[in-house]
């Protein structure tokens, strides 16, 4: 049975047709627009026909919560650790939306991970201060 997806024409595809990399790619060019609906979208795609694809699902996670589905996003998230626990990208993105929704213990536990996975990364380096931060004012309060 073909996996099914939707453009932005809302015209349906069989995504089985497609390049997974380039579903992937485009949906990482559309979230670097903050196009959140069309790059939600995409991973979505990415999804119907590769499962497994755990950066996609991270992203995804992202694209949910900017577009205010944030059960969703937490859910999507976690699911991306859970199937892939050694990609530093998905400890990230958990911690993000764990951060943005005020969890900051668990984001601190998050981001950490994915520092000590890939400890070059300056992004995660940078949201792991942001947090801690975020955690000695909220213990001065």
């Amino acid at each position: 049975m073909a996996a099914f997806g939707y453009f932005s024409d809302r015209k349906q595809v069989d995504a089985s047709h497609f390049d997974v990399g380039a579903l992937y790619l485009d949906g990482q060019a559309l979230m670097n627009q903050q196009r959140w609906f069309t790059a939600e979208a995409r991973f979505r795609q990415v999804l119907a026909v590769a499962p497994s694809h755990g950066l996609a699902r991270a992203h995804r996670a992202i694209c949910l919560f900017n577009m205010s589905r944030e059960n969703e996003a937490i859910r999507e998230a976690e699911r991306a650790v859970l199937t892939h626990p050694r990609e530093s990208y998905t400890h990230f993105a958990l911690g993000v939306v764990r951060h943005a929704l005020g969890k900051l213990k668990q984001a601190e536990r998050s981001v950490g991970k994915a520092l000590r996975i890939d400890p070059e990364n300056n992004s995660y380096r940078n949201r792991l201060e942001s947090i801690e931060t975020a955690l000695l004012l909220a213990r001065k309060r």
